[in-house]
């Protein structure tokens, strides 16, 4: 079959209808009352107090802890105010989030003389990839992706400035704001100064410290704001353990298609500037990912500066496909049709099928309805407890309760030496905290063989 760029037109059609199939369920599920993971009643939690403007970091002697810059609450907070449910608007920026960093994704690979179809493609295989590879955080109440669109958008933005000489600063300032957002971004405004030093090196060290002044600026703003509570909280104790880094690259497989294409493209074109900057990202990317899931509770949320960096390597390999040694044997728009197909099958053998199921499984339809009640029926349970209950921190949140156990945390600073493991206990057998058994399906981590996640950082 010889190749052309009809049929290569045509498997982007298909990459794109897989995309809109696999945002299906995140879009779905958004709207549904069961909880995705604990994270979601605990970002509302401290994104109501935000708002509120009660205590966003807890003192020493509660048993909950805010270990997250403070930015992304007063964001979820103020709209969830407007919209009227803070669980809901969480996951509804989250999905914002998935479309603004594809797009951002997009415009890197155009900034690199990337073809129209080429930055399609790399967009494509990160909303695809995202809401397919990482149910668990596509469409969920959390401030990471919302974070990552952020530095997405004043990474690119940073590029252009260092191929202009010049408007340094708003980039820069969005790239710090993303980080009081979610402080793990570290990928992108690492690569943006060492691709800055290599670049334009007078400016390296102005810059620089300008970015710390701007950082220092705001932790300051903090300190006045919050006290020493703020510090506490940031530096909550937690295990680390070389083997969990280890066992992290078995992850790797979800989005492998592009780290193969890329790991060739790489090394086949490494003494392109662009390809240096990749090689640079997917390099830093993939250390830092290694390095935080060494860090117990830290999910796949660790890799998703990688997958950026992937989907625009994907979006480079495409366009630069003709010239690849490759291409001296094979038709370029063969190779194109090839990654591109690779891609597709991938995503239609990943484990999963939730898409499916809503529209050809009636027993679907009746698990959903069943997590539906056992959420309702919990959440009356907790209204009826008197006084503060420990139960699901979803359900806990539904049911007016105020939050008084942060689980993970709680258990690492037991571990760490700060609180006593009978702590919680004496508080239960004091009378002043009730245990509540919650319905163990009222969330989708509690699935009839769905995801199981902890609570994630």
């Amino acid at each position: 079959m010889i190749w052309n760029p009809r049929h290569v037109k045509w498997l982007v059609a298909l990459l794109g209808l897989l995309t809109l199939v696999s945002a299906i369920w995140p879009v779905y599920r958004s709207f549904l009352i069961a909880d995705i993971n604990i994270n979601e009643a605990w970002n509302a939690y401290f994104a109501d107090a935000a708002y509120r403007g009660s205590k966003l970091y807890p003192s020493r002697d509660q048993f909950i802890t805010n270990n997250y810059p403070p930015v992304g609450f007063y964001i979820l907070g103020a709209s969830g105010a407007l919209v009227g449910d803070t669980v809901l608007t969480g996951r509804l920026l989250s999905l914002l989030a998935i479309a603004a960093i594809a797009i951002a994704a997009g415009l890197i690979v155009r900034h690199w003389n990337g073809s129209r179809t080429s930055a399609l493609v790399g967009g494509l295989f990160y909303a695809s990839g995202i809401c397919r590879f990482f149910p668990g955080y596509a469409g969920m109440n959390d401030p990471q992706l919302l974070a990552q669109a952020v530095m997405a958008i004043g990474f690119l933005g940073f590029l252009k400035a260092i191929e202009k000489d010049r408007g340094y600063l708003v980039p820069l300032v969005v790239m710090i704001f993303s980080g009081f957002i979610k402080h793990n971004i570290i990928a992108m405004p690492i690569v943006a100064f060492l691709w800055l030093g290599l670049q334009r090196p007078k400016r390296f060290l102005p810059l620089t410290g300008v970015s710390t002044l701007v950082i220092v600026l705001g932790f300051a703003l903090c300190h006045f704001a919050y006290g020493l509570d703020f510090w506490r909280n940031l530096r909550t104790p937690r295990s680390y353990n070389a083997r969990l880094a280890l066992d992290s690259l078995a992850v790797l497989q979800w989005p492998l298609v592009a780290l193969v294409v890329w790991v060739y493209a790489g090394i086949a074109l490494r003494n392109q500037p662009v390809v240096k900057f990749c090689n640079v990202w997917v390099i830093v990317s993939l250390l830092a990912f290694v390095l935080q899931r060494a860090s117990e509770g830290v999910a796949e949320n660790a890799m998703f500066d990688l997958v950026i960096a992937l989907s625009v390597g994907i979006g480079i390999a495409f366009a630069k496909a003709h010239e690849m040694p490759l291409a001296r044997h094979y038709n370029p728009e063969r190779l194109r049709a090839g990654v591109l197909m690779a891609i597709c099958i991938r995503l239609l053998t990943t484990p999963g099928n939730e898409p499916a199921r809503l529209f050809f499984d009636p027993g679907f339809q009746e698990e959903i309805a069943m997590r539906d009640a056992a959420m309702r029926e919990s959440v009356a349970k907790a209204k009826e407890t008197p006084g503060d209950v420990l139960s699901g921190a979803i359900v806990s949140y539904r049911a007016g309760k105020p939050f008084i156990v942060d689980t993970f945390n709680f258990q690492q600073r037991v571990k760490a030496g700060e609180l006593s493991n009978r702590a919680l206990e004496d508080r239960i057998a004091a009378g002043t905290l009730t245990r509540v058994q919650a319905n163990p399906y009222h969330a989708w981590c509690n699935s009839l063989g769905s995801w199981g996640r902890p609570r994630i950082e």
